[in-house]
């Protein structure tokens, strides 16, 4: 360790992609943000249009 020496925090990077937003609520929404499941969903074949699998399987 060097007598004067200064340790300075680490210079900010940007990170890279798009930056996330997020909506501003009005003051009578609700403040909780919950995330909605796929639980119930039923998967569609958007080739055949049958049931229980995607087009990649």
């Amino acid at each position: 360790v060097y007598v004067g020496h200064v340790v300075k925090p680490p210079t900010l990077r940007r990170s890279l992609g798009r930056p996330t937003r997020v909506r501003r609520k009005e003051p009578d929404e609700p403040q909780t943000t919950t995330k909605l499941t796929k639980k119930m969903v039923e998967m569609k074949c958007s080739k055949c249009k049958k049931l229980g699998h995607n087009k990649r399987s």
